[in-house]
């Protein structure tokens, strides 16, 4: 497939693949509403994540201008269904910030203990990806976190905890500056 270019020279659409874990509908909506309350009880302006978009990145694909390549796809589907986990529950109890820019700073879901089954599936989906092909953005390191807004904000509070079964893993192609997710595959975790 050929890039796609405006007549005009305007850049194409970038596109940012990765994979995911997302919360049930109910979790997502229950998120949102701690976000909600957390920005109404500090009075502070913040863009929140919509409870559709809310998810924990595991593993960058790439990032395309334009389409992303099919056989990249393809490889990536296939490694996502070699991974063999068994579902496990993931627990956040605290709302912290990561570093930013002015107005940029991600407020972020995190748990400790929690969040060591995250860790796992990263792993083990990094290796079934690099043995179907995948040349991924590799990180240096990973932090289990749920991005729920951004603002220009320090904190590092407890919460009550918010768990959920993680049962399947999810590729999203993520339109870049359009805050629109496209769903291109769910594998159940087994």
């Amino acid at each position: 497939m050929t890039k796609q270019f405006d007549l005009w020279g305007e850049s194409p659409q970038l596109h940012n693949v990765f994979f995911a874990v997302r919360p049930d509908n109910e979790v997502a909506a229950r998120v949102a509403d701690i976000a909600d309350k957390f920005v109404a009880s500090r009075d502070m302006n913040a863009y929140l994540q919509p409870a559709e978009r809310l998810h924990v990145s595991l593993v960058a694909v790439r990032e395309f201008a334009g389409d992303p390549p099919p056989a990249t796809i393809e490889e990536a589907q296939r490694g996502a269904r070699a991974v063999s986990m068994a579902p496990f529950t993931v627990v956040f109890d605290r709302i912290t910030s990561f570093g930013g820019g002015r107005g940029q700073r991600p407020i972020v879901l995190a748990g400790g203990d929690g969040a060591t089954g995250l860790y796992r599936l990263h792993e083990a989906l990094q290796l079934a990806l690099m043995k179907a092909g995948v040349k991924t953005s590799r990180s240096t390191s990973f932090t289990p976190h749920m991005t729920i807004m951004y603002a220009d904000h320090v904190c590092d509070v407890p919460i009550a905890p918010v768990s959920w079964t993680v049962d399947a893993i999810v590729l999203i192609d993520s339109l870049v500056g359009q805050s629109t997710h496209r769903l291109m595959g769910q594998w159940p975790l087994r």
